[in-house]
């Protein structure tokens, strides 16, 4: 049997926390689309009414920013087990790779100016590591 070291994360522990960090890494994708939901819903207020009070848009508009909170406050959380998938438990399978640097893209893009905040640094931490996530396929056959 061959001993493990007290420090060192038990194999299958960096999958699954690669697998729940970018599970809940995609949060502000789900925030986004309660935000349309939520302005979809003001605006038809808007037209179906002729007079309209801010009560009437004031529900609507604070499901559009609830869910944009909720969807980056589960993001942050995805970020964090991102990176002790990452730094600690050494993940390195290549779908970990370019789902994360895929959804950094859309953090930077979409979530511009506070996206930018988070998904650079994590898109610049992956691209820096992208050796160690081996060789892809082209480098591989060529």
């Amino acid at each position: 049997m061959i001993a493990r070291s007290d420090h060192l994360p038990p194999p299958n522990r960096g999958k699954w926390l690669a697998r729940i960090g970018v599970a809940l890494y995609t949060g502000p994708i789900w925030g986004v689309l309660g935000t349309v939901v939520g302005m979809i819903g003001a605006f038809n207020t808007l037209a179906e009414k002729t007079e309209v009070v801010p009560q009437d848009l004031a529900e609507d508009i604070g499901f559009a920013m609830r869910t944009s909170l909720m969807g980056l406050i589960i993001g942050f959380v995805g970020v964090i087990l991102i990176l002790v998938a990452l730094m600690h438990a050494k993940n390195r399978e290549k779908w970990f790779f370019r789902v994360t640097v895929f959804l950094s893209l859309f953090w930077c893009v979409v979530l511009f100016p506070l996206g930018l905040v988070v998904g650079l640094p994590i898109l610049i931490l992956f691209v820096r590591k992208r050796a160690e996530f081996g060789p892809t396929a082209t480098e591989a056959a060529g």
